[in-house]
């Protein structure tokens, strides 16, 4: 697990925004990691809905750097493996 999480939507008000609102929430912080991600699509499947989500990397509003690579692979590398 992600021991420091960063708060996303400090950046700008439109971030702040989209992260607030609960309905058809597309951008998301995955719980256990602290990764900001994007739904990008979906797909029906014999379990039911899969997502494809993708992590953000700079803001889609003002352009900032939210994230690093080795980071995000980092935090989601630890959940995969069960490890703190």
């Amino acid at each position: 697990m992600v021991t420091q999480e960063k708060i996303f939507g400090t950046c700008c008000g439109d971030l702040r925004d989209a992260l607030s609102v609960p309905q058809q929430r597309f951008l998301f912080v995955q719980e256990g990691t602290g990764v900001l991600f994007l739904t990008v699509g979906s797909v029906k499947t014999d379990q039911g809905i899969g997502w494809f989500d993708q992590a953000v990397f700079f803001c889609p509003f003002c352009g900032t750097r939210l994230q690093q690579r080795d980071e995000v692979n980092l935090a989601t590398k630890q959940l995969s493996d069960g490890r703190d």
